[in-house]
């Protein structure tokens, strides 16, 4: 395959990427970094065109080869952009630092003569070019710890073959392990990496949607904890014996609104949310069940820990200022013979007799 065929699939894989990410972007409500990716593509493919005119000689000069070059590396400058807004959602100012590399490299090609030198420009080019794919492999990668999303992992390593393809090009340039006409199949190799690349960015933004879309759906809006929908789902038809349900109301929660306002009275479902989740343990299952009240369930906690959890939430919402109001709890612990519905409406009995005997108190089902 003649380099002319390779930089037109080139041209076109790069073209067809643009092309889908503009797409997805349109239809995915201004999804950010797609933009800014859809225009490295371009400016690849607008650098790749005049390489080509270049290559056969229908462009001449100094002023082509360097807006060539400094167009193919603002292009690789732009995907890291590009990606580290996708993956991260950073956007500041300071990213646009990226692109001044291009730039820099190519004046200084540029003003050591080496301009119409192509081993020494396309080696440049090509080193310059797996470095951006290398850091933006690294980044993907590492980005797995905050958000997991299964096509980061090939999406980086498919980033990281390219910055080796790259490097493999460079050596192939100088002479050093890849002979001269095994750049082509690299070349090729490159273009198919592209195709791929562009294949798991926009899974990747599929997959964000569809978890979002699931948290949505999944998550209370006004307190950010699990409503009652998912809650429930999470519970266990039969708990075990030990298995223990907790359910949570604030004390006179209608003289907030009434007295306070709803916007006050938001403000403490909020922090009463916060204060339950925070001293919850990681094995838990909560969610806010409806108006101001609030369920747990406790795998394997037994009377005394149940206990324990519930007052220390208690103590909290009683003694934090921002929350006003206080709560009462009913508890109640699966037996051998319990299912989930016995277990909830004998909580739901306890925190009927907490209400009863002055509020602001945790009482403890005897028997469920």
């Amino acid at each position: 395959m003649d380099l002319a065929t390779i930089l037109l699939l080139f041209k076109s894989s790069l073209l067809v990427g643009a092309i889908c990410f503009l797409y997805v972007r349109w239809h995915g409500d201004h999804i950010e970094g797609l933009g800014v990716l859809a225009a490295s593509f371009f400016l690849q493919a607008a650098a790749t065109t005049l390489a080509g005119m270049v290559e056969a000689g229908t462009l001449a000069g100094t002023f082509w080869i360097m807006l060539m070059t400094v167009m193919g590396l603002a292009g690789y400058a732009l995907l890291w952009i590009g990606l580290k807004e996708l993956t991260t959602g950073a956007k500041t100012t300071r990213l646009w630092l990226a692109m001044l590399p291009p730039f820099i490299l190519t004046f200084v090609i540029l003003f050591t003569d080496s301009m119409d030198d192509n081993r020494i420009r396309a080696s440049v080019f090509n080193f310059s070019a797996g470095f951006y794919l290398f850091v933006c492999a690294m980044m993907v990668f590492l980005d797995m710890r905050r958000e997991k999303l299964s096509a980061k992992i090939p999406l980086s390593l498919a980033l990281g073959l390219g910055a080796l393809l790259c490097f493999a090009i460079v050596l192939g340039i100088n002479g050093l392990l890849i002979s001269p006409d095994a750049l082509n199949i690299v070349f090729f190799l490159l273009i198919v990496l592209f195709f791929i690349i562009c294949l798991f960015i926009i899974i990747m933004v599929k997959e964000r949607t569809e978890a979002d879309l699931h948290r949505l759906i999944a998550t209370d809006e006004l307190t950010g904890l699990p409503n009652r929908r998912h809650f429930f789902s999470g519970l266990p038809a039969e708990p075990r014996p030990g298995d223990a349900f907790i359910l949570l109301d604030i004390d006179h929660f209608k003289r907030v609104n009434d007295t306070l306002g709803h916007a006050t009275g938001d403000k403490v479902l909020r922090k009463v949310a916060e204060m339950i989740a925070s001293d919850l343990p990681s094995h838990a299952i909560y969610g806010r069940l409806g108006g101001e009240e609030f369920g747990v369930f406790l795998p394997g906690s037994g009377n005394d820990a149940a206990l324990a959890i519930a007052e220390l939430i208690r103590k909290r919402i009683e003694n934090h200022q921002d929350a006003i109001t206080t709560i009462s709890a009913g508890v109640a612990v699966a037996r051998a013979t319990s299912v989930i519905t016995e277990v909830m409406s004998a909580a739901d009995a306890a925190l009927y007799k907490a209400k009863q005997n002055g509020r602001n108190r945790v009482w403890l089902h005897a028997e469920t």
